[in-house]
């Protein structure tokens, strides 16, 4: 994105395409499990759909040893530069451990997605297939991944418009060591 984006649609810069909740989630009627915390303190490091956790009180995007050691993992619902969220300071993530079903773009390539298989964390707040010892489950995936059309006169101007599918159920348990 370039670096001076003010009066620009920052829509148009996405990498990747936004967060879409398919099921489980009403804003306007929050009987789900979410969570309000301040974004890190680089917030542009932070997208709608990606993998969050809670450091000292305040979200950032998963790193690497996190599949192992976090205990609990959200999805950003926003951007950490959004309008709302610099104006409120603070950003809404979505629990995994209560159960939604999502698309994001905002996963390792280079895993195979289809139905069934089990999903954990990486680096840079990714999502990726659970293949290692003591892994955390954050959902299960729910759909082959694929490429939405863009039919819509809001889609973005995206790079990258490939998302995986997959229901929320972190329930603590780990794969095994």
């Amino acid at each position: 994105m370039p670096a001076n984006t003010v009066g620009l649609n920052r829509r148009a810069y996405r990498a990747k395409r936004k967060i879409q909740v398919l099921r489980g989630f009403s804003p306007t009627e929050p009987t789900k499990l979410s969570f309000l915390a301040e974004p890190d303190n680089d917030p542009t490091l932070i997208q709608e759909g990606m993998a969050l956790v809670l450091d000292a009180g305040k979200f950032r995007a998963t790193e690497a040893g996190d599949a192992t050691a976090a205990t609990r993992v959200f999805i950003a619902l926003q951007d950490g530069n959004a309008h709302d969220v610099i104006a409120a300071g603070k950003l809404v993530g979505l629990d995994c451990s209560d159960t939604y079903e999502v698309e994001t773009g905002y996963y390792d390539p280079a895993g195979v997605y289809t139905p069934g298989v089990l999903l954990t964390v990486a680096a840079n707040g990714l999502f990726t297939v659970a293949d290692g010892a003591s892994e955390l489950i954050v959902g299960v995936i729910s759909a082959n991944e694929y490429t939405p059309n863009l039919i819509s006169p809001e889609a973005e101007a995206s790079a990258d418009n490939a998302v995986i599918r997959f229901t929320t159920r972190l329930t603590g348990v780990r794969t095994a060591s």
